[in-house]
């Protein structure tokens, strides 16, 4: 179970549990070390932990990661992604801590608490 999520809008950055995100340098680091993300899997992380606690669509997801061009329904290309990311966060899909399934209707990442 993920112990907190933490945006904090001083730094940029997000804190979900032993993740980290820095929105500023683009960096995504995991339990203490860095991991590579492709432009598009930053994009999709960065969109579902900036807006982390309400339901992402594949519809809003695929919008906004992909623009207009994506818009023939086709939810594989986040599916995929998303299951990159998993890997990469070691998150698993069937225990996460990080990126949480709403099945036939998107993602959804723990509600960041606000830093006092």
């Amino acid at each position: 179970m993920l112990d907190a999520c933490t945006l904090d809008s001083s730094t940029s950055a997000a804190v979900l549990g032993n993740l980290t995100i820095n929105y500023a340098g683009r960096r995504v680091v995991p339990a203490g070390r860095p991991v590579h993300l492709t432009p598009t899997e930053y994009r999709v992380l960065a969109e579902l932990s900036a807006n982390a606690g309400p339901l992402i669509t594949y519809e809003r997801l695929l919008d906004r990661v992909w623009g207009r061009r994506q818009r023939n329904g086709d939810v594989r290309p986040i599916r995929t992604i998303i299951g990159k990311l998993r890997r990469k966060l070691d998150d698993d899909a069937n225990n996460p801590r990080c990126i949480f399934t709403e099945p036939r209707v998107g993602y959804r990442t723990p509600e960041a608490d606000k830093p006092e």
